[in-house]
């Protein structure tokens, strides 16, 4: 009958260590859980930094590009005005030389 305790004993004993092992089990499989959700988390943060990053870089190009064509329009602007009173200059040069020679320009006046 002893033998029998024994089993009763030891069969309580695997009992014990299953369901120590069932619990082990249990806690590892909630963690690596956790650990997917942060996962998923961190991934989904990392994205939208990404976009974040792409969109800010795709705004900024655009405010570039604005800024470099008005920046070309104001160039064309003071290269037309530099063009002109250099003509003007010329033009007045050119007519002080005439004006030396005893010439001068014919003039329409309004």
């Amino acid at each position: 009958m002893q033998k029998n305790q024994y089993a009763h004993f030891q069969a309580g004993y695997n009992i014990q260590q299953r369901v120590k092992g069932d619990e082990k089990y249990r806690d590892y499989a909630e963690y690596a859980k956790k650990i997917e959700a942060i996962g998923r988390t961190t991934e989904w943060h990392e994205g939208h930094s990404k976009f974040e990053v792409w969109r800010k870089n795709n705004a900024n190009e655009r405010q570039i590009v604005q800024e470099l064509s008005q920046a070309n329009q104001e160039l064309k602007i003071l290269r037309h005005e530099r063009l002109k009173q250099l003509y003007q200059t010329e033009m007045e040069q050119y007519e002080k030389e005439l004006n030396d020679m005893g010439y001068a320009i014919l003039k329409d006046r309004l």
